[in-house]
């Protein structure tokens, strides 16, 4: 079973805006396949989804889940770095978490890190005992959090994260789809070229898709391509029907078609004005 999170470049535990934001890198660098980022996107971006995902990946690579499980319950630190918090810490003269280098929405497991951190550069065991008393217990915490002013971060930083993540997603959408349109034009275009004698000189410029009454897909746009001599015979407009596989030019584009019979090609009189009647829905 593929593993969704490690194309991705995430954790299993990933929260939705990480799953987002990195389906929107993976769709900017073009790093997966469409079909791909189409699956991560239906099965990790819906709740019920994810969980029937998930239990059959972690039933398949139960190592996956052990690495979770032990990065969730890392070792106790060593006996040199236990220290017992007094009962009542007095307050350090200056912001735990700026002494700590660590942010005031920062998770357990960072300000743990930060902590051994401080232990190994010899920060002053006071301040460390403080900060394992005031930061690594939820209530104590929001008091501590009060005390120094920020009691409103927590709000403040679930606007942000939530404005932030619609606009991810908004972004995402608009970027894969933009992306799948692209990839279908790409396709189209080269059944289009080999509808000419010589196929590798074929030049597009303008391309669109055009969907008529929901049922037929057109592809328009201006084409050059080679003639029997050699030479460029200049841009023309053409309509492609993807439907029934045909190609609609000018009647004064005949110079570009290929010398032998195409049996899906039209020439039509009057053909510009139905390929701008087509092109412009």
């Amino acid at each position: 079973m593929i593993n969704l999170y490690q194309l991705l470049g995430i954790a299993p535990n990933a929260t939705p805006d990480q799953i987002r934001k990195a389906l929107t890198t993976a769709a900017q660098q073009q790093s997966l396949p469409l079909d791909t980022l189409q699956k991560c996107q239906t099965w990790l971006l819906d709740t019920s989804k994810r969980k029937q995902y998930n239990a059959r990946l972690f039933a398949e690579h139960p190592e996956i889940l052990e690495n979770m499980m032990a990065q969730a319950n890392p070792p106790a630190p060593a006996e040199t770095e236990k220290t017992e918090p007094p009962t009542k810490p007095s307050q350090a003269s200056g912001n735990l978490y700026e002494l700590l280098g660590v942010k005031p929405n920062a998770p357990d497991a960072l300000i743990r890190d930060a902590i051994k951190q401080a232990a190994e550069n010899g920060m002053d065991t006071d301040l460390l005992a403080q900060a394992r008393f005031h930061l690594l217990h939820k209530e104590r915490r929001t008091k501590y959090n009060h005390k120094i002013g920020i009691k409103s971060q927590k709000k403040l930083y679930w606007g942000i994260g939530t404005v932030l993540a619609i606009m991810v997603c908004i972004g995402t959408w608009k970027y894969i789809n933009h992306y799948a349109e692209n990839e279908k034009i790409k396709a189209i275009s080269k059944e289009v070229s080999f509808q000419f004698k010589d196929p590798q000189s074929v030049q597009f410029e303008n391309l669109k898709l055009v969907w008529i009454e929901n049922q037929w897909l057109y592809l328009c746009g201006f084409v050059n391509a080679k003639n029997g001599f050699g030479a460029y015979t200049g841009l023309s407009p053409f309509a492609y029907d993807t439907t029934i596989k045909s190609l609609i030019l000018p009647d004064s584009s005949y110079i570009n078609i290929p010398s032998k019979k195409v049996e899906n090609l039209k020439i039509i009189n009057n053909g510009e004005e139905a390929i701008k009647i087509i092109c412009q829905q």
